[in-house]
């Protein structure tokens, strides 16, 4: 059984295990993350005081197993459109094919839901295993596409 909870300070330790394995998945030339773990944990200490980050836990062994984060802000086209913008989506591998990467999602739309937001945008990366029906199926539809160019 999985369960959702807002991450706190405790979890920086596993959410930077975990955000190097992102960032290795990633597959960029240039990490998305710095080596040094201090900048780092200042990311995340900013996203869990700032933003919304929600942990999937292992109900039997207490444990994380995934996680979601996101910002809310105004839409850098019309301000007046608030949006709750996903920026991490990631279920350890072993833990794939379980409720958590769903159950994150479920919870993150209802979030989006309290607080109010015009959009919730999400981005799946070219080699996620999620399969984007699987969003469509919850109202979500393709919107734009993005390309990334290593220049440097």
């Amino acid at each position: 059984m999985i369960r959702i909870r807002e991450a706190t300070g405790f979890d920086v330790p596993w959410l930077l295990e975990q955000l190097r394995e992102f960032a290795d998945f990633y597959g960029t030339k240039r990490s998305l993350f710095p080596s040094d773990d201090a900048v780092a944990h200042a990311l995340i200490t900013h996203l869990i005081t700032q933003g919304k980050f929600f942990l999937a836990v292992d109900h039997a062994s207490d444990k994380c197993v995934g996680f979601i984060a996101g910002l809310l802000g105004p839409s850098a086209y019309n301000p007046e459109i608030t949006q709750l913008t996903e920026l991490f989506w990631w279920v350890a591998p072993s833990r794939r094919g379980s409720s958590a990467g769903a159950r994150l999602l479920n919870r993150f739309e209802e979030y989006g839901r309290e607080v109010g937001a015009d959009w919730l945008v999400m981005t799946l990366e070219a080699k996620s295993p999620v399969d984007p029906a699987s969003l469509e199926r919850r109202g979500f539809r393709l919107h734009e596409r993005s390309y990334l160019m290593e220049v440097a």
